[in-house]
């Protein structure tokens, strides 16, 4: 059985040219949104397009290395960041915890409480 994902930007603002253009991108094509698990690695692909799709239209700028973790075990989230080895760089675009519970106000319906539903 896959899972309801929380989806949350995790990054900053700051960065190089190319990757402060991913991550506006990410930020707002991902930001409090909700997936399934399978849609995780979709996600993943969609931003490494976009990366590419920015480096080819910066060529100047190095381009950044996009990496995935899946859950090691239970209770962990995917996460998706810009891999660096500077330890003080805030290198986050996004997590997806899983969703234990969904809570929908009274004046809400699913659809209403979700922008778009394309798998659940």
């Amino acid at each position: 059985m896959k899972h309801l994902l929380i989806v949350t930007y995790s990054g900053d603002m700051q960065g190089t040219t190319l990757e402060k253009k991913l991550k506006d991108y990410v930020y707002h094509e991902y930001r409090d949104s909700i997936c399934s698990e399978w849609a995780a690695e979709n996600i993943f692909d969609d931003i490494q397009k976009e990366c590419n799709r920015l480096a080819e239209a910066n060529p100047k700028c190095k381009k950044p290395v996009i990496k995935f973790k899946e859950p090691a075990y239970s209770g962990d989230g995917y996460e998706i960041r810009i891999d660096s080895i500077d330890l003080n760089k805030n290198t986050g675009l996004l997590r997806m915890k899983l969703a234990t519970t969904t809570y929908i106000t009274r004046h809400e319906t699913m659809t209403t409480a979700v922008d778009d539903i394309t798998e659940i």
